[in-house]
């Protein structure tokens, strides 16, 4: 036997499932950006990966207008974009693209897309792991 349910009971299921999953998304940026803040810097890595960042981001006008915040600790950056001026976001490819050593460098990233357009990327240094 197989209930069957009514258009509300779908609708209300949908939008559990779609809460869940922000849910999720909310938790798993907490859990990265806690671990962010908790590191101390590695000066000599974070001005190689702020170099670096900031010389492949000033090289394109488009991400140049895009991205507003770049700071790096011990193991992780965290990089900020607001969205292009036609709305769409920034990606991971768009960034590796700009910044030809960010493979080597900090091969891992997570990105985390907010309502508003922007997005929140951190990148994970080479010998480490996304937390």
């Amino acid at each position: 036997f197989v209930p069957r349910l009514d258009a509300e009971e779908i609708r209300t299921r949908e939008q559990n499932i779609v809460l869940e999953e922000a849910r999720i998304v909310a938790d798993n940026y907490q859990r990265v950006d806690d671990r962010f803040t908790s590191e101390t810097v590695d000066t000599q890595w974070t001005e190689q990966m702020t170099a670096e960042l900031q010389a492949g981001i000033s090289g394109n006008e488009s991400l140049e207008k895009s991205f507003t915040y770049v700071e790096c600790r011990s193991t992780l950056c965290r990089v900020e974009a607001a969205p292009a001026e036609d709305g769409t976001r920034v990606s991971l490819r768009d960034l590796h693209r700009e910044v030809p050593g960010l493979s080597t460098a900090a091969p891992s990233a997570i990105s985390f897309a907010n309502p508003d357009g922007s997005t929140v990327f951190f990148l994970v240094r080479a010998g480490y792991e996304v937390p």
